[in-house]
């Protein structure tokens, strides 16, 4: 356990080049002898994601597990177990599918970067993360991106409320576009952090310094390859997944091969 606390020092990314078709190619021909096991991991993490939709449903498909749910009533009959009841109903799938969505799509990264660094992968590196301390390093990136997603959010929708009240919309296009572009700015920029942090075991500070000069050479290639795997995922969940037969391996391969092809040998600790 004493290994997977340590971080590693920080080191100089490798000079890389590449082209987006060449490296999809690469992709697929690399996940060719795993993709099955792409296509277990794709479905465990579609599962989790969206537990908080498909748990209810199980007291319907299930009724004699109505049995085992406790009734605020028969505790205390307080209006404070009701509102508690209410709000367990909605935030607490939301905590559990928060819990384990986070370490199975990290495990799935990291399946992935193991096949590109030609190291054993099994399905197991989908609990990896769970006994993993990495609610720090979580956290920290939650913050980051909330100081910036959040005020953003709450920006937009004053201006729409001031745009409707006006009827004038521009403000609330142009506030749209300027959120879209400096979203996309910061995904770009540090779209390498995840890996760095759980493949490199590179402490979130520096992850983040490493990955905004490490992107900063391709900057465009990248932001070409994450709008791919956007595309892929939405293509996904517009065709209930079946897509994800086709797209999901070489998706999750090209973009480990770049992984490789930036931090080399030593973005993969043992």
């Amino acid at each position: 356990m004493k290994k997977w606390l340590r971080y590693e020092k920080k080191f100089t990314p490798k000079t890389y080049d590449f082209k987006i078709f060449d490296l999809w190619k690469e992709g697929f021909y690399a996940a060719k002898p795993f993709w099955l096991r792409f296509l277990v991991a794709d479905l465990i993490l579609i599962m989790v994601m969206y537990s908080i939709f498909w748990v209810p449903k199980l007291g319907q498909w299930f009724p004699f597990l109505q049995a085992f749910r406790i009734h605020p009533d028969l505790l205390y009959p307080t209006d404070f177990m009701r509102k508690f009841q209410s709000l367990s109903v909605s935030l607490f799938p939301m905590l559990f599918s928060l819990f384990f969505t986070v370490p199975v799509y990290l495990g799935v990264n990291l399946l992935a970067l193991r096949v590109a660094y030609q190291r054993a992968a099994p399905l197991s590196l989908l609990s990896h993360y769970i006994s993993f301390f990495w609610w720090g390093n979580l956290l920290c990136l939650l913050i980051i991106s909330g100081g910036i997603f959040v005020p953003s959010f709450f920006l937009l929708h004053a201006l729409a409320i001031k745009s409707t009240q006006l009827g004038n919309p521009a403000p609330f296009y142009v506030g749209a576009l300027a959120c879209g572009l400096a979203a996309s700015l910061v995904l770009v920029t540090f779209s390498m952090t995840f890996n760095l942090v759980f493949g490199a075991r590179i402490f979130v500070w520096e992850a983040m310094r490493m990955s905004a000069r490490a992107v900063k050479q391709h900057f465009w290639r990248i932001f070409g390859m994450l709008l791919l795997v956007h595309l892929v995922q939405n293509i996904g969940e517009r065709t209930f997944y079946l897509a994800d037969i086709l797209l999901y391996p070489p998706m999750m391969m090209s973009w480990a091969l770049l992984y490789k092809k930036i931090f080399g040998e030593k973005g993969l600790v043992e």
